[in-house]
């Protein structure tokens, strides 16, 4: 009586668990593995359910339908078994419909037999019944057919296939993972033992099948395994799915830093198997100084580059070591991750020698531009300088008319040369913003006066509308926006034969302290094809060759109008009709000052009271420039002398006083720079400062910057006017004109 208590008892449990675990799976059933342990329980519980109540009923015919009814979870157990280890060591991969039906045919087959249930059943030759061993209840003992040992071979194999698949990850992570190892192997063997346990009648209860209960045991730990102790952190799925398939190298180390796994990434590189690694010090196929880590963070900062030869040939790799710490913070090992920046070295190195190459192609660039500049620049000086002494000669009317020519093609030469260097700067970052007053009423009248003198020629209507409402003196760069204005009048007037050129500034916007103003400046010529207005403001663009032909250019302008817009603040577009004229129209935000003040590019020194003729030395080493320079000079009455280096310069000055230096840049033997700093070094600790003015072919803001830092006190570019020479000259000499 006691044993079929016990009996009951245990049945019972072993049901009310397995349903029960069933539930908790498919619940979780997200997690890799949960569903189908969760089908294997549901057949288990079933197999477990219809065992007891076959046990339990006294009715022939009733007893012998839930004996067949347990077999649907017999027959399906092991097929769900292997499932599940496939779906938990991600090997599901091999799974597909057709799989899922060639595994279920043997039980298929094995339920039909047993259905049937014919004489000479190939399954079930004969039944009767006997009791449970130790009770008082009577079970179903079976005369097996040879289909049955069919079954049994086929259940028994997919098990242990299951059981293999699982074994042979988990015993590989038994050393980092222990504890949780040992509870997911106890899970897999107890099945067995319950179907061992069957097969060779020993133990209690000996004639009942008591695999559901072992199942149920199972379930307990694999749940407990799965869900406790984060079983699929240690299953090394991501070794089979990422690791294994990955470029990187991983190699894992224990506390001593010896390899006790590696991926096949690593296996390929450094040639050897890995069961020739295993046990060996990393050291032995890496020199890297190693150390224990124990933090959870990368410790290994800075330079923590390897090189691996190969064939040869060196490969690199960036080298990372993080520890392993098991569920206790303690650290038992670490893994090295090597990721192969070769590649990226060998671009990186390109890169930098095209940085080189680039940087040092942009240097000769710019000193090619301003050896171009000054090469030009410095015959242009003597072309500009003497057709402007030619002027006060007394040429007759056909030789003045010449005279127009030959400053008409200088002009225009300077302007191109401006240009290219204008777009040299923008382009290389290096061109800077002005913020001084000015009288914007005053610059568009020069501006003007410039085109309408000149144009006189062609029937053009100018018409010029400052809105009342722009304040008198506006602080910006005046010399950007006369260029912007110059710029867009000379394509005007440079496009229209006949009609009207029209400037238009309006007041869009004033806060008081800033105004935002709109410009259009707009033209009754050519016009521009739409399909040409979008690559209106590139470089070196022009709308076709005839155009380049008939109107010349550099096709640089409208690209200097628009980056310089853009250095300001400013945005520009253009409207225009083919035959019918364009307008551009740009926008532009500038300060507004409340009283003029002068603006001066230089501080201006305190100037030396001079009641006689002045005494200037010229500093120049081209004869042309030196012959121009001492006309100008007399031009005034004033006295000079010529000293063609920085050398003599300093000789001059022991044996003569001067009332202001005119200093040529580049010079032979010692240049001005040179000379400028030279002077002020022997000033220092006296009263004299002797004014110095650069008079260079060099015209970049550097040159402007350089010619200050070195001492002098102005800065004039070649080609050089006469009236912007005498006005320099006395703004920093007070001399009596009436000598």
């Amino acid at each position: 009586m006691f044993g079929t208590i016990l009996f009951i008892i245990f049945s019972c449990i072993s049901i009310i668990v397995s349903s029960m675990l069933t539930v908790l799976f498919w619940k979780r059933r997200s997690t890799i593995g949960a569903f189908s342990m969760c089908i294997l329980l549901f057949f288990a519980t079933e197999w477990s359910m219809f065992s007891l109540l076959s046990v339990l009923i006294e009715t022939a015919w009733l007893k012998i339908a839930f004996d067949n009814l347990t077999f649907i979870g017999v027959v399906f157990v092991p097929v769900t078994w292997f499932i599940f280890s496939l779906y938990y060591m991600r090997q599901d991969r091999f799974l597909t419909k057709k799989h899922y039906l060639l595994l279920s045919i043997i039980p298929i087959i094995t339920l039909i037999m047993l259905f049937i249930d014919s004489p000479n059943n190939l399954f079930i030759e004969g039944r009767k019944i006997g009791h449970l061993s130790n009770t008082t209840l009577h079970i179903i003992e079976y005369d097996f057919g040879i289909w049955f040992w069919v079954h049994t071979v086929y259940s028994y194999t997919l098990m242990f296939l299951g059981m293999l698949v699982l074994l042979q990850r988990l015993i590989k992570n038994f050393k980092v993972y222990r504890n949780q190892t040992i509870i997911m192997i106890s899970a897999i063997l107890i099945p067995f033992v319950g179907a061992w346990k069957y097969m060779l009648g020993i133990g209690p209860y000996s004639n009942l099948d008591s695999t559901t209960f072992f199942f149920t045991i199972g379930g307990v730990l694999l749940f407990i395994g799965m869900f406790r102790y984060k079983l699929l952190d240690l299953v090394p799925i991501a070794l089979e799915a990422v690791v294994e398939t990955m470029s990187d190298l991983v190699i894992v180390l224990d506390t001593q830093n010896r390899i006790i796994d590696i991926n096949n990434a690593a296996k390929g590189i450094f040639r050897k198997e890995q069961s020739n690694l295993i046990g060996q010090p990393i050291t032995s196929i890496l020199n890297y100084n190693y150390t224990l880590i124990t933090d959870s963070i990368d410790l290994l900062q800075g330079n923590n580059e390897v090189v691996i030869h190969l064939d040869g040939k060196e490969r690199y790799y960036n080298l990372r070591q993080y520890p392993l710490l098991n569920k206790t913070n303690i650290v038992i090992g670490s893994f090295v991750l090597l990721n192969d920046i070769t590649s990226l070295k060998e671009t990186m190195e390109n890169l930098k020698l095209a940085k080189l190459a680039a940087e040092s192609a942009s240097r000769a660039k710019s000193e090619f531009l301003a050896t171009m500049s000054h090469e030009i620049r410095t015959p242009l000086n003597g072309i500009v300088g003497m057709s402007e002494l030619l002027e006060t000669a007394g040429l007759n009317a056909s030789e003045m008319e010449n005279l127009k020519v030959l400053q008409y093609s200088a002009n225009s030469l300077l302007y191109i040369i401006n240009e290219i260097l204008d777009f040299s700067k923008i382009e290389a970052g290096k061109m800077q913003i002005d913020n001084s007053s000015f009288d914007l009423r005053e610059m568009i009248s020069k501006v003007v006066k410039s085109f309408t003198q000149g144009n006189q020629t062609k029937d053009i209507h100018f018409n010029c509308d400052i809105s009342e409402e722009i304040p008198n003196t506006l602080k910006g760069d005046y010399t950007k926006l006369h260029q912007i204005l110059t710029n867009l009048l000379s394509n005007a007037f440079k496009f229209t034969e006949k009609g009207e050129i029209r400037v238009k500034i309006d007041c869009l916007r004033n806060s008081g302290r800033k105004v935002l103003l709109g410009f259009t400046v707009s033209d009754t010529g050519i016009g521009i094809p739409q399909d040409k207005i979008t690559n209106l403001f590139q470089s070196f663009h022009q709308l076709d060759s005839t155009t380049t032909r008939r109107y010349g250019g550099t096709g640089l302008g409208l690209s200097i109008v628009k980056s310089l817009l853009e250095l300001m603040g400013g945005t520009i577009k253009v409207e225009s009709c083919l035959g019918k004229g364009s307008s551009f129209i740009f926008e532009l935000p500038l300060d507004v000052e409340e009283e003029a003040a002068a603006s001066r590019d230089f501080a201006e020194a305190p100037p030396n009271k001079v009641d006689r003729p002045l005494n200037v030395l010229i500093a120049e080493d081209s004869k042309v420039n030196q012959v121009l320079m001492s006309q100008l000079m007399l031009r005034r009455n004033w006295k000079s002398d010529i000293a063609e280096n920085g050398l003599e310069v300093l000789e001059k000055l022991k044996t003569k006083d001067y009332d202001l230096i005119l200093m040529d840049i580049q010079m032979p033997e010692m240049d001005g720079y040179e000379a400028a700093w030279a002077i002020r070094e022997a000033e220092k600790g006296t009263e004299k400062h002797i004014p110095i003015i650069a008079l260079t072919a060099n015209a970049t803001q550097e040159d402007r910057d350089k010619s200050l830092n070195c001492g002098m006190d102005d800065f004039l570019s070649k080609p050089i006017k006469s009236d912007n020479l005498y006005k320099c000259i006395l703004k920093y000499v007070c001399y009596n004109t009436s000598i």
